[in-house]
């Protein structure tokens, strides 16, 4: 019952309609630099990994490669 009521006053209440576009917009560039470091963090959290995994010759050769 209280789920039910947290809803109602949620929805006779929209604190959303008070939101102005550009605290929207500031909140969305945040969000996407928070995920962008995120992404980066677990790249290279996996190129540390893989480097201690393959064998350094073996790493070399990948490299030259490349």
């Amino acid at each position: 019952m209280y789920w039910e009521a947290a809803k109602r006053y949620s929805r006779n209440n929209c604190a959303l309609n008070h939101v102005s576009l550009l605290e929207i917009r500031a909140f969305a560039r945040k969000s996407f630099r928070y995920m962008d470091a995120y992404r980066k963090d677990m790249l290279l959290k996996s190129i540390k990994d893989i480097m201690r995994i393959i064998p350094n010759n073996v790493l070399q050769d990948i490299l030259i490669k490349i």
